[in-house]
C-alpha cells in the first residue's frame, strides 16, 4: 500500500484519474475519511498495487504535524 497526499487528484467516484506519478490505470476501490483507495499497476514491480491518496488537512494530518515535530527533535 502506498499512500501520499491527493491534491490534484480526482475525489469524485464519477472522475477517475488514470495516472499518479508512475502508477497506471487507476480504478476507484473506494473512498472514506482519510483518503481514496485505488487498485493501480506500478511498472517498477510489475505487479497491481493498492494505492492510498490522503486527503489534505483530513483527520489524520495533526498526527503527521505531531510526527515531522517529533523527527526535528530528535
Amino acid at each position: 500500500l502506498t499512500e501520499t497526499f491527493a491534491a490534484d487528484v480526482p475525489q469524485t467516484p464519477d472522475v477517475v484519474a488514470t495516472a499518479w506519478g508512475p502508477f497506471e490505470n487507476l480504478d476507484l476501490l473506494g473512498q472514506g475519511a482519510f483518503g481514496t483507495v485505488y487498485k493501480a499497476f506500478d511498472p517498477g514491480l510489475r505487479r497491481d498495487v493498492a494505492l492510498k491518496l490522503l486527503r489534505r488537512g483530513g483527520p489524520h494530518a495533526e498526527l503527521f504535524q505531531e510526527a515531522r515535530t517529533l523527527a526535528r527533535l530528535r
